[in-house]
């Protein structure tokens, strides 16, 4: 809940300690505001998502290098996510949406993959990759 209003946050809780979900309907005249904040929050993160398809179509792959001035807002983003992630507090569904895209979680594990991948290359006599 990075960033997020105090009262905002106590007022989730609340919903979903009531509710055991926190999917909140705008039209919920209770929860109104609450219900807006959740779309608005869905929203932002979908354009996040195309941001990121965006970077990969350019880029061929979705690792945003931290030191990209040009995307700052997608480096802060992309960690983001990875934290929650790590944390196990990543909603499921953003999950999936970024798999299909081939976000990469763990980069040290990709780094060691494609490491261990050219070493075998080599050690086979077949170049690089």
């Amino acid at each position: 809940m990075h960033g997020m209003n105090i009262s905002i946050s106590s007022q989730l809780c609340a919903f979903k300690a009531k509710n055991g979900h926190c999917d909140v309907s705008q039209n919920d005249e209770q929860n109104k505001c609450l219900g807006q904040w959740i779309k608005k929050q869905r929203t932002s993160y979908k354009k996040k998502t195309l941001r990121s398809c965006a970077f990969k179509a350019k880029n061929g792959h979705c690792i945003v290098s931290q030191n990209d001035a040009q995307n700052i807002s997608l480096v802060e983003w992309v960690r983001q996510q990875r934290l929650l992630y790590k944390k196990n507090t990543l909603n499921s569904n953003y999950i999936q949406q970024l798999n299909s895209i081939g976000f990469i979680w763990v980069l040290h594990e990709r780094s060691y993959e494609r490491s261990y991948t050219t070493t075998e290359f080599h050690r086979l006599g077949l170049g690089s990759l």
